[in-house]
């Protein structure tokens, strides 16, 4: 059935996670298809409130201070149970 689509891949969600996969494959030259529910993309912020330095640069990308607003040198997570992690 041909429908006048045609992707190699269709990624949902807009995020961190899925435009680097996006630009990965692109990149390859697949056909790609991003789509994402809000309007427009990263407003409101929803995650990535934390994202590695390093892993920004492994794929290209340097911090900007318009989004890179704040440097975190390490976090607490508590787990449901409250297992305590250090990072």
């Amino acid at each position: 059935m041909k429908t006048g689509y045609d992707y190699d891949v269709v990624i949902v969600g807009a995020g961190p996670a899925g435009s680097i996969c996006a630009k990965y494959l692109a990149e390859k030259k697949l056909k790609v298809l991003v789509v994402e529910k809000r309007q427009e993309i990263g407003t409101p912020k929803r995650c990535a409130e934390g994202i590695n330095y390093d892993g920004l640069k492994n794929v290209g990308l340097t911090p900007d201070p318009r989004w890179a607003t704040s440097e975190i040198h390490g976090a607490v997570v508590f787990s449901p149970k409250g297992k305590r992690i250090d990072m």
